[in-house]
């Protein structure tokens, strides 16, 4: 017979299902934090001069607005 393996979940995966179990309101505070920390960090990389602060500050955004989502889904478990 064949035995299943267990699929080892990534670190990013196991920290999202983390949060995704918290209250609301620890949720909403996660979420403010998260919302004006990247998007200031990432606004001003993204109005730097050059190309790769500008190509960095849009991937800090994208990675921000990923995060906040995944928080707010149910989780699947």
């Amino acid at each position: 017979m064949e035995k299943k393996r267990k699929k080892k979940k990534s670190w990013l995966k196991r920290q999202v299902s983390k949060v995704q179990i918290l209250p609301w309101y620890w949720k909403l505070v996660f979420s403010v934090l998260i919302f004006f920390i990247c998007g200031a960090l990432g606004m001003q990389l993204f109005t730097a001069p050059d190309d790769v602060s500008m190509i960095l500050g849009v991937v800090v955004i994208v990675i921000a607005l990923w995060f906040l989502l995944q928080m707010w889904w149910r989780s699947e478990e």
